[in-house]
């Protein structure tokens, strides 16, 4: 990975967020954070009259089933740490994107599978928790992804990494944000047009799309000289918080 270019005669190279959006595997990351909590916040207006009219239920009982989605999320949370230390950040984010984007396909379900698969409760229950799954498996190995490209474009300059990451962490303040507005925005408008198994339908097709833009990153952890240096952000990543983590969006 090669350095940006300086910020001008004499001073130091530029951490700007245009700088930082240039070093490859940035914005592959962002965009599974976005998409994880654009996912997560499709399913505010959209869930809860699907549920109703689809199996009848209650708003307390529609309540327990987004508490299922909590429950589902936060165990993967656990499980992404050693998860992402064993294959790496970037395999880890592409398991989570298709993820999310089979449990979107399945959530309903989708029309193409409704010949094969009957809706039931059970069904979307279990679609949820494969989806929230793969919401935190996208979006926790975004940071380190992220450090790991910064170390190695900032390499031998500490305190230019050391602004290369409070910059991200702005970065992926906004990312976070972003997909709080878009994944309510998104569903409110599919569900104009089409039913709840077409709009999630539609937006299984997000994730998948986003695929292609992290296979180049998928071996980044060998990436040469930069070894050790990413190894060694990836430690001090998990034992500080990092960014904090998914804290820095939720």
């Amino acid at each position: 990975v090669r350095a940006g270019s300086a910020g001008g005669a004499g001073g130091p190279p530029s951490t700007g967020m245009g700088a930082l959006l240039r070093v490859p595997g940035v914005v592959p990351a962002l965009l599974s954070m976005h998409t994880a909590l654009a996912a997560l916040n499709f399913l505010m207006p959209t869930l809860q009259p699907f549920f109703h009219t689809a199996f009848a239920l209650s708003s307390t009982q529609i309540g327990l089933a987004f508490l299922g989605v909590a429950v589902a999320y936060g165990a993967a949370i656990g499980a992404s740490g050693p998860l992402s230390r064993a294959a790496g950040e970037a395999p880890q984010m592409v398991l989570g994107l298709a993820l999310i984007a089979l449990g979107y396909l399945l959530l309903g379900p989708s029309p193409i599978l409704a010949r094969w698969l009957p809706q039931t409760l059970a069904g979307s229950l279990g679609a949820l928790a494969v989806g929230a799954a793969g919401m935190a498996m996208a979006m926790v190995p975004s940071t380190p992804l992220m450090i790991a490209a910064v170390s190695a474009w900032a390499a031998g300059d500490a305190d230019r990494k050391q602004r290369a990451i409070d910059g991200l962490a702005a970065l992926a303040t906004v990312a976070g944000s972003l997909g709080g507005v878009t994944g309510p925005a998104l569903g409110g408008v599919l569900m104009q047009y089409l039913s709840f198994p077409g709009a999630t339908s539609c937006f299984a097709a997000l994730p998948v799309a986003l695929v292609p833009l992290l296979l180049p990153y998928i071996h980044l952890r060998a990436a040469g000289a930069a070894q050790e240096e990413v190894i060694a952000s990836r430690r001090r990543s998990s034992t500080t918080g990092g960014l904090g983590g998914s804290g820095v969006l939720l």
